[in-house]
């Protein structure tokens, strides 16, 4: 029966890299120019990356030819014993080499630990469909569904959270500080039932299995979705940053499987889970840090698949994740640029996910309201 493991580098056990050394040592000139074209100067790494390897393997190609000499000899020894012939020299011989073994071992572990750690660093290569940008203007319309309204003079969606209580920020505020959102009446009711909305359907509709996993996950679970190390300084973490407050869903989904093989005939498996996400964004002053959009604390539904085929996977994806938009009848658009898949919603009706009839002064308009679509390839 065929297997799909996740993943096995070249040394056996689990590989959090996102990258294969293999694809780096095969085609470092392919890989170069992939990773150019994300702009963040992840090609500039690949000559530190096959040094490490190059000085990795050496080391353990010398540690293979102690080990086999020193086997050799102790055979030797054998046999001279046996023949009640000297061993002394060969004795000596067999303790300088147990020296040497122990010292190669260690300068290997710390070349594999460096290309390792180099390796967690660099991203993902973008599919050559992906538009090449350096802003938001090279994005392009995939899709777009509804009518486009007009609007005049709108409001951004503090304005309009405040006006309609959706939620309080300075009390927010006053139970945890800066960048915390505490949704109120409507706006709390909204909150939970825009969550169940979104599992019902897609457990419903899209055959996806619901999980409802820890809200702390293991260092092991962020390095294997490459939170770690990258992005460390804006996770929230516990026990000496051994244990995390999941930053998404995505975390657990994707770690359910780790280090195990699983059969080709039961790919894929699609996970739907909630789980509030925490966030430090460190560094994000003066970057939409003003009401809800960038926070420390929010809720998401993710989607999760794990496939053999990742991009045959993400176009499924496409076509799930915006039906929450368009069984809600908003105007949506969905572009691409880099690995960021953005929409933009406006003329949402409350009324309509709350289950009741329109009360008055419900209906909002917002203008641009940034979401992430459900999957995610690094």
């Amino acid at each position: 029966m065929p297997t799909f493991a996740l993943r096995r580098p070249h040394g056996g056990g689990y590989s959090a890299a996102m990258l294969d050394i293999h694809l780096i040592r095969e085609k470092p000139d392919f890989v170069r120019e992939r990773l150019a074209t994300r702009g963040g100067g992840d090609e500039g790494k690949i000559n530190e990356v096959l040094r490490a390897d190059g000085e990795r393997r050496k080391l353990e190609t010398a540690l293979q030819h102690l080990n086999a000499e020193r086997r050799r000899l102790s055979k030797e020894i054998g046999a001279k014993r046996a023949a009640s012939g000297a061993t002394a020299d060969f004795e000596a011989r067999v303790r300088e080499i147990g020296d040497e073994i122990v010292d190669l071992n260690k300068r290997t572990s710390a070349a594999e630990e460096e290309q390792r750690n180099l390796l967690l660093e660099i991203a993902n290569l973008p599919h050559e469909s992906v538009p090449i940008g350096k802003d938001p203007s090279a994005n392009r319309v995939v899709r777009s569904w509804g009518e486009k309204p007009r609007l005049t003079d709108p409001a951004d969606h503090v304005a309009l959270g405040a006006k309609l209580k959706l939620f309080d920020l300075e009390r927010a505020a006053k139970l945890s500080g800066s960048g915390f959102i505490c949704f109120t009446d409507a706006g709390a009711r909204l909150e939970r039932a825009l969550i169940n909305f979104m599992i019902e359907l897609h457990v419903r509709e899209h055959g996806y299995i619901e999980i409802s996993p820890p809200f702390l996950v293991r260092r092991d679970c962020m390095i294997g979705t490459s939170q770690l190390p990258k992005f460390e300084a804006d996770m929230y973490g516990l026990e000496e940053n051994q244990l995390f407050l999941t930053p998404t869903a995505e975390v657990p989904l994707t770690n359910l499987y780790r280090d195990e093989i699983l059969n080709i005939v039961d790919l894929p498996k699609k996970f739907v889970a909630y789980t509030p996400c925490f966030r430090r964004e460190a560094g994000a002053a003066g970057r939409e840090t003003r009401g809800i959009i960038r926070v420390h604390q929010f809720d998401k539904v993710e989607l999760v698949k794990i496939t053999t085929s990742c991009w045959v996977c993400i176009i499924a994806s496409l076509s799930s994740a915006p039906a929450i938009w368009v069984s809600g009848q908003p105007r949506l658009t969905t572009s691409k640029c880099g690995r960021q898949a953005r929409t933009h919603i406006s003329k949402f009706r409350v009324a309509r996910i709350l289950g009741t009839s329109k009360p008055a002064g419900c209906t909002f308009d917002i203008k641009t309201l940034k979401g992430k679509i459900g999957f995610a390839t690094r």
